[in-house]
């Protein structure tokens, strides 16, 4: 058996689908001082990758390790879930996984986050951002979503994920998890917070449960 963590020592456990959607909240925890909750650094957290599991069996792997943190986040995203192959509505899907959850009697200590359609419809949220991480200049980057759009019928709105790797290759870089961490470096999170309400959702429970202190 691996050591018994401290929930004092590590504050917050997360699960996520994969390495991209970790690096992305690794910087959003980092930068909480902006978003008005504690920042946290990497000692205070742990992430664990479970792919499709997150939302099929979330709540399950929160109740075997419940001891061990103080306080849980699970976010995934909506294109691909069981829960949209179902015909399940988004918001329904993080209510499901949330009742799961406060059923566990982690109402006050675990918070589902649902993306839809998936977590790169946050990094669109300020292309200035999206062009300084791939060492463009903002005319070129309309440019080539421009010509995605016309040719290839992708969008950032449609289809976030399959154009930002499209758009990353016509820049001679990789969608990588590289590139996930420098877009959310830039960005203005304030932007993430106005357009998308799974980004709001978590930073409510973030400002919850870690109160900025003066």
């Amino acid at each position: 058996m691996g050591r018994a963590v401290n929930p004092e020592e590590t504050p917050l456990l997360v699960l996520v689908e994969g390495i991209n959607d970790e690096w992305v909240l690794r910087e959003v925890l980092k930068r909480g001082r902006e978003l008005m909750f504690t920042p946290l650094s990497e000692a205070q957290v742990e992430f664990r990758r479970h792919s499709s599991e997150v939302c099929t069996r979330g709540a399950e792997i929160v109740r075997t390790v419940s001891r061990h943190y103080g306080r849980f986040l699970l976010v995934w995203d909506y294109e691909g879930s069981a829960q949209q192959a179902r015909g399940v509505a988004p918001s329904r899907a993080q209510g499901i996984v949330q009742s799961q959850l406060n059923t566990l009697g982690m109402r006050d200590r675990a918070k589902a986050v649902v993306i839809a359609p998936e977590l790169e419809i946050w990094l669109w949220s300020d292309l200035d951002a999206v062009a300084k991480a791939l060492g463009q200049p903002r005319t070129q980057i309309d440019s080539l979503l421009n010509a995605l759009a016309q040719k290839e019928r992708l969008t950032p709105d449609a289809q976030p994920k399959e154009t930002l790797k499209r758009l990353a290759s016509l820049c001679n870089d990789r969608a990588d998890s590289s590139l996930y961490e420098r877009i959310t470096k830039q960005a203005k999170l304030d932007a993430w917070l106005h357009e998308h309400w799974s980004f709001k959702s978590l930073v409510r429970a973030l400002r919850r449960w870690f109160p900025l202190r003066a």
